[in-house]
Formats: C-alpha cells, sequence, structure tokens
C-alpha cells in the first residue's frame, strides 16, 4: 500500500489535524469538555481532506466524512482504513449548537463527569 505522500497542499491540513487531536486530548482531561469530540472530528476531517489532496481530489466544505471518504477511489487502501472515523461526523456540530428550541446536548458520555453532574463547559 503506498501511503499518501505529504505535499505543498497536504501539509497545512496534517497541521491543523495535530493542532485538533492535541485540543482533543486536552479537553478529555479531568474534568472532561464536551467539545473534546468536536476537535476530535475536525482532526479526522482534516486528515481525510489530506488524503483527498494527495488523491488529486478537489478541496471542499463538506463535513460528512462518509461522504468525503466515499469520493476516494474503491481501490485507494486508505479509502478502507479511514472509515473507522466516519462515526465521528456527527460531532462537527451536535455539542457545539443549541436545537431550535434552544437545548445543548450534554455531549457523549466519554465527556460526562461519572458523578453524574453536568459536564464542563469550559
Amino acid at each position: 500500500m503506498i501511503p499518501p505522500r505529504v505535499t505543498s497542499e497536504s501539509s497545512p491540513p496534517l497541521d491543523d489535524a495535530e493542532l485538533d487531536l492535541d485540543a482533543a486530548k486536552r479537553l478529555i482531561a479531568d474534568p472532561p469538555n464536551r467539545l473534546a469530540a468536536f476537535h476530535l472530528q475536525q482532526a479526522a476531517e482534516k486528515l481525510v481532506k489530506a488524503v483527498r489532496l494527495t488523491r488529486g481530489l478537489r478541496l471542499t466544505t463538506e463535513n460528512n466524512l462518509e461522504v468525503l471518504i466515499a469520493e476516494l477511489p474503491r481501490e485507494d487502501a486508505w479509502r478502507s482504513k479511514l472509515t473507522v472515523v466516519e462515526p465521528l461526523s456527527g460531532f462537527a456540530t451536535s455539542y457545539r449548537y443549541p436545537s431550535s428550541m434552544g437545548k445543548r446536548k450534554d455531549g457523549p458520555p466519554e465527556t460526562r463527569r461519572s458523578s453524574g453532574s453536568r459536564p464542563s463547559q469550559r
């Protein structure tokens, strides 16, 4: 399998993915913060977009990982490797914005305190 080569086009998204991954690690530390899931999704999205760039695919504002990965060539070995991040798509907006009723989701269970109190809103 040929790994994606880092190019001048793919390097910025990879650098940004590293920053988002660092943010997720910091935000998941005790007390956990619901925005950790968002940064994890962002890191995955930027990784997928970097791979797409190395394959000559266009940049897009799409943030649905399943859609982005599906556009990779079927025979591309990275396509199957990246499917593991597809479930993160929902975290792009799920915990960042209130619903139309003004309610905000608490965040994924991993970001809730074990004592049952509300997660940190840092």
